[in-house]
């Protein structure tokens, strides 16, 4: 099957049709503040695949107008990419992946994210998963279930310290540049994850499913560790130049290289969380600016 990426719905722009408005109760667009804080830039989840819950009149798509074009008609694009998404959330994955593994493994983790809140959302407006495939075509998971696997994945995969593609060692990339889909993949399952706290939230369901406090902490301390690991050991890695003077790899590649490492860094700093905004600084400072080459 054609690999898909969950980008492909923020792509989907749409002209308003009379298009049923089958879902109805969303959460407001706003960011994540349990246990742990987004940085001030971040205005909503969901943010990095889908435009928000609700994105009505405006040109990218929220889940609201995704799932509702979806359910409209099995002839649109949101249908389409709605069940792809679905499908592949359904291959098995190692909850211990070889490095070879570890693409894969958060590139099918940020479908089984979609299919999380999706479920949670349709499940709040009344749509189980029975009367979704047999009424919709949408074969999508019991949010209880989904919702197990989901935080069940993401604690393995930060106690094996596997949230992304890196090598064991001192030297965890052989080329960087083989590890940044990982880091996009895992950013924006975090981003949906972080998005299901608050439907949670706002449809005022207990919490006991969702990550606790020390798990959320864990994961996040790894994720914010693997972001400084790419900036240090991989943007920044140091080279020495006849025993004179030392340089690194981003002054030493050509533009687009360091570029896709750079925009690497912005997008998962904008799915890592600190417990307070002083934190933001090193270790696990958040890369929206790229650092300036020096003179």
């Amino acid at each position: 099957m054609k690999k898909i990426y969950l980008g492909c719905l923020l792509l989907l722009y749409f002209t308003p049709t009379a298009m049923g408005q089958i879902i109805t109760d969303v959460p407001e667009n706003k960011s994540n503040n349990r246990f742990l804080n987004d940085a001030s830039v971040i205005s909503m989840r969901p943010g990095l695949s889908i435009s928000g819950f609700s994105n009505e009149g405006e040109r990218g798509l929220g889940l609201q107008q995704i799932l509702n074009e979806a359910m409209d008609s099995k002839n649109s694009s949101a249908y389409l990419s709605v069940s792809q998404i679905l499908e592949k959330a359904k291959d098995p994955i190692s909850l211990n992946p070889d490095v070879g593994q570890i693409e894969y493994t958060t590139n099918i983790l940020q479908y089984l994210a979609f299919e999380t809140l999706a479920s949670l959302v349709l499940e709040q407006n009344g749509i189980d998963s029975e009367q979704s495939k047999n009424t919709y075509g949408l074969t999508i998971g019991e949010h209880s279930m989904v919702i197990d696997k989901l935080t069940n994945a993401i604690n393995s995969l930060t106690s094996n310290d596997k949230l992304v593609r890196k090598l064991p060692g001192d030297q965890p990339f052989d080329d960087y540049l083989n590890a940044i889909r990982s880091f996009n993949n895992m950013a924006r399952a975090l981003d949906l994850y972080l998005a299901t706290e608050n439907a949670y939230q706002h449809y005022g369901l207990d919490d006991s499913s969702l990550l606790t406090e020390q798990e959320k902490t864990d994961l996040m301390n790894r994720f914010r560790a693997d972001i400084d690991i790419l900036f240090n050991n991989g943007l920044k890695r140091e080279y020495g130049v006849g025993g004179l003077f030392t340089v690194t790899e981003d002054h030493l590649e050509a533009g687009n290289r360091p570029m896709k490492g750079y925009f690497a860094l912005a997008y998962a700093s904008m799915s890592a969380q600190t417990a307070t905004q002083e934190e933001l600084g090193h270790p696990g400072r958040l890369y929206f600016n790229c650092p300036k080459k020096s003179q």
